[in-house]
């Protein structure tokens, strides 16, 4: 054994605690936090020969776990992000606010995230909240006119949180309405086989498509052929949710209208009315009602979309959120009486 390792038996108080506790939240956050471990345990030395200033981990799970272990065996600082399914899903990382305790400074992107770090026990002035960069495509987008039928596209992991079998029912509703569309799901996951299966019972496929995985050249070309971007995301049974997902940034950022369920953070990006439509609750007919306000006024269709992606230009302007970030790496590192 290395002499710098068997001089931080200290370093592994807390994971056997951890371990013999049983404090993971599920046996996959139990794994994840196994794997940081053993990444820290194998690249130690490395990093000890060729320290960097400091560790980041964009996630509170399995990277945030090899950065503080990293950080106890080389005495190096480390910092962290934590932004959904690692605050939440089944009540978050076992282990979160161990890494928040050490942390420098904690990275996140939604003033929801925000709330659960500080009720985690988290400083707030240790939290920095800067949203998701988006690249700015060039050009405005040109609205289809007339938008019949209209085209209506969503983007995500097939998974429980992005609540597709909502999703569907939404789109059986305003074919029994007699409103005319075509619509695209892209993504791939678990739950591939139940969505189609789905799309079947429910008589919808001549309407409804699953594209599976698009990469991110593939994605852009989905947004200039949509002329909404739909939204159905959920709290799942296991606590998992969205926080701001990049795909509304992107749409918004493409000139393509976006409507949402009020869930996570989207709130936090729409506001409802001005740059896109929230929905809350299950009423079908409101879904259906905005969709037909998106075919057939034109005005509000233009508005929207230039205001989805004056919101994105402000806020998710990458260099500016980047230099934000890169300003708190170097305070980070200042001594404490600094």
């Amino acid at each position: 054994m290395p002499q710098w390792l068997a001089r931080n038996p200290g370093a592994f108080r807390e994971p056997v605690k951890f371990l013999l506790k049983g404090k993971f939240s599920s046996f996959l956050n139990l794994g994840e936090n196994l794997l940081g471990w053993c990444f820290a345990l194998i690249h130690a030395g490395h990093f000890r020969k060729n320290p960097p200033d400091i560790f980041h981990a964009p996630w509170a799970t399995m990277p945030a776990a090899a950065a503080q272990m990293l950080s106890r065996l080389t005495g190096i600082p480390y910092s962290m992000g934590a932004h959904a399914y690692d605050l939440f899903e089944n009540g978050g990382d076992g282990l979160l606010a161990e890494k928040i305790r050490d942390a420098r400074f904690i990275h996140t992107t939604t003033r929801t995230a925000r709330s659960r770090l500080i009720q985690k026990g988290a400083d707030p002035e240790k939290i920095v909240l800067i949203h998701s960069g988006v690249e700015q495509p060039t050009g405005d987008k040109i609205p289809r006119s007339p938008r019949r039928p209209i085209r209506l596209l969503s983007v995500g992991r097939l998974i429980e949180k992005k609540g597709y079998f909502r999703q569907l029912e939404i789109y059986s509703v305003l074919r029994d309405n007699g409103v005319p569309f075509s619509a695209r799901i892209a993504g791939r996951g678990p739950l591939k086989n139940e969505i189609r299966q789905r799309i079947e019972d429910l008589d919808l496929s001549g309407s409804v498509s699953l594209l599976g995985h698009l990469d991110y050249s593939e994605i852009q070309a989905q947004y200039r052929w949509a002329d909404l971007l739909i939204f159905t995301g959920i709290i799942a049974a296991s606590g998992d949710r969205d926080g701001m997902p990049n795909v509304l940034l992107e749409a918004m950022a493409a000139g393509v209208p976006v409507v949402a369920a009020a869930s996570g953070g989207v709130s936090e990006a729409i506001e409802n009315g001005r740059n896109g439509f929230l929905v809350s609750g299950d009423e079908n007919s409101a879904w259906v009602e905005i969709i037909r306000r998106f075919m057939e006024d034109e005005d509000l269709y233009k508005d929207i979309s230039r205001e989805g992606q004056k919101w994105v230009r402000t806020e998710c302007n990458t260099r500016d959120n980047a230099r934000l970030l890169f300003q708190r790496f170097q305070e980070a590192l200042l001594p404490p009486d600094a």
